[in-house]
């Protein structure tokens, strides 16, 4: 149970230094949930850049990582107890109404997700990569390109704090990390909506967001969508304080935190666009150039890092993206077109009638969207009824948001993955909110009210579905092996524990499964599309094949059938790998789905 002393330690260090900070401006808040959302978002991202730095310079220990922590809570003390104070003082008084009975849930949600995030990492892509690349680092000491998995020169903000919880723990700390971060977003929805609105509809809106199918699903795991949300929504609310108070402070801080939205994920450069957008908008002529110089250069130098390093290690600060403009290392044009094809796969409809059907398919076929859950009904159903309202100029500045999204969204952006439209069912359950809560003023409140109800009884199944599978590896019920033997996912686990006890000095080419993370013996990504270390483009016969895998160091082929169907992997592939095993292959474990190879020497 050290985990949850280290997210306790954490919790409390990203707040302290998020505070400590805007104390150097004097910076007042309308509210205690504002103060808290806006420093625990800045305290996150503060520790994630000195970790970054740390790794630049080769310094990535587990003593380094303790001891800036114990340096942080010198520092900011005073902060420490300020947020104990603060709680202490708070006076909670609860009626018997329906608002109670939605905290109540959204407090219920939040308590299972917790008990939810204790189990061991399971997730494809954190297995995959969110914390298979930083597990990487911390074994070097030092963060690097790692050739064969090109997300590892992507902006990884918040894997700088996965990495601290590997670090300094285990791979359940990063979960608890992920979901400190998601109750942060729900924070940050209900302080924007109280302010814009109030506190009732911002108890109906974080509520909403909370329960939302899509959400449900990630807020127990090591993925970084849910903290791109967390600061494109603290920076559409700076946004809003920036017009109603005409500080330009709120203009500056806006753009802090959409250039950390655009440091977890590229698709946050959309954000800081969009953004940029409504303030030429909002800005009067004479101020104008002055806005958008401040925003523009505040958010790009924010999130400049992260493109730097991915410039300097490949030649490109987007790779692989543009690799026609850029060009990049360890990629081809070859590689492009599988990526290409892989992108097409995530979202098979096209053109501007699917465009305009994107909400319909969004919540009615969503499971045909990257095999996903999707965002639940409560939007389609209550958003349309805000045309007959009061129209709000905030929620107008939410919709205008949302419909510039979902444009670049659907026509920029290579794969359109509903996990990336995150930020877009945050400030939906924004507009939603306000529908109901205008709704509940009305004859049909208690339909209203039942339909809210409903739907989250729903999510409360939706959770046992996905994720009361944790609850006994959570509990210490059952150990991390028998977790993942009872998962239907084809995890590795058990066959790289194999080739941890047994060939410890291998090197292993995952062949249609990439889940390096449980490996503690070196390995290479060897999947086509989504790497060009392995350059099959350049191979004709599976003499090439071999050739290119003893250069490297290959020693072993993980091979897990059971995916290869959902990867794009062509005939070409397939016959190399086949002639290469059949006459170099030396069949040494079979597990579930998985099968190791060795590679033999040739006669």
């Amino acid at each position: 149970m050290f985990e949850l002393f280290y997210i306790l330690v954490i919790f409390l260090l990203s707040f302290s230094l998020g505070k400590k900070l805007f104390s150097f401006f004097n910076w007042k808040w309308d509210s205690f949930a504002e103060e808290l959302a806006f420093s625990l978002a800045i305290g996150f991202a503060t520790i994630a850049y000195f970790i970054f730095a740390l790794g630049l310079l080769g310094l990535l220990y587990k003593q380094i990582f303790l001891a800036m922590l114990v340096v942080i809570a010198i520092v900011t003390w005073k902060e420490i107890f300020y947020l104990f104070s603060t709680v202490r003082k708070t006076k909670i008084s609860l009626k018997a109404n329906f608002y109670t009975l939605l905290l109540l849930f959204l407090l219920l949600l939040a308590f299972l997700n917790l008990i939810g995030a204790m189990a061991p990492a399971y997730s494809y892509d954190a297995l995959g990569y969110q914390l298979a690349v930083p597990k990487l680092w911390l074994s070097e000491h030092q963060i690097f390109s790692v050739p064969h998995i090109f997300f590892s020169n992507w902006p990884f903000l918040t894997n700088m704090l996965f990495m601290l919880g590997l670090g300094i723990q285990n791979d359940v700390l990063a979960n608890l990390i992920a979901y400190l971060i998601g109750i942060t977003t729900v924070i940050s929805v209900y302080a924007f909506t109280s302010q814009i609105l109030n506190k009732k509809t911002g108890i109906i809106a974080s509520t909403i967001f909370y329960s939302t199918p899509m959400v449900i699903l990630y807020a127990t795991s090591a993925l970084i969508d849910i903290s791109t949300t967390l600061f494109a929504v603290l920076g559409l609310f700076a946004f809003y304080l920036w017009i109603e108070k005409k500080e330009m402070r709120w203009l500056a801080l806006s753009a802090v935190v959409l250039g950390l939205s655009a440091s977890t994920k590229m698709i946050g450069l959309i954000n800081i666009f969009i953004v940029g957008l409504l303030v030429l908008y909002a800005s009067r002529n004479n101020q104008l150039v002055k806005h958008a110089a401040i925003f523009g250069l505040i958010s790009i130098l924010v999130a400049s890092p992260f493109y730097i390093n991915n410039y300097v290690n490949t030649g490109n600060p987007v790779y692989p993206l543009f690799y026609n403009y850029f060009g990049g290392t360890h990629w081809s044009s070859y590689e492009q077109d599988k990526w290409n094809d892989i992108a097409a796969q995530s979202y098979p409809y096209s053109g501007f009638s699917n465009f305009l059907l994107l909400p319909w398919n969004l919540t009615m076929h969503s499971s045909q969207i990257s095999r996903l859950l999707g965002i639940g009904p409560l939007f389609l159903a209550f958003i349309p009824l805000y045309i007959f309202l009061k129209k709000k100029q905030s929620i107008n500045y939410l919709l205008a948001f949302l419909l510039l999204f979902s444009i670049l969204w659907y026509v920029v952006v290579p794969s359109v993955n509903i996990r990336h439209f995150m930020v877009g069912v945050a400030l939906l359950s924004i507009v939603a909110a306000y529908s109901i809560k205008e709704t509940m003023k009305t004859p049909v409140k208690y339909v209203t009210a039942a339909v809210i109800v409903t739907f989250l009884l729903f999510g409360f199944v939706l959770w046992y579905g996905t994720t009361s599978k944790n609850v006994p590896v959570a509990l210490g019920l059952e150990s991390e092996g028998e977790f993942y033997d009872k998962l239907i996912d084809k995890n590795p686990y058990r066959a790289c524990q194999h080739l941890n006890d047994n060939f410890p000095d291998s090197k292993t080419l995952l062949f249609s499964e990439s889940r390096g993370f449980f490996c503690d013996t070196e390995y290479v990504w060897g999947q086509p599309g989504v790497q060009g270390y392995v350059a099959y483009g350049t191979m004709e016969t599976y003499e090439d094949l071999y050739l290119r895998l003893s250069e490297i160091g290959i020693t072993h082929v993980m091979l897990n059938p059971g995916l290869l169907p959902k990867i794009s992997l062509n005939e070409k592939e397939f016959n190399l790998m086949d002639g290469l095993l059949a006459k170099y292959g030396e069949k040494v474990y079979e597990d579930k789905s998985i099968i190791l190879y060795k590679l033999l020497d040739k006669q």
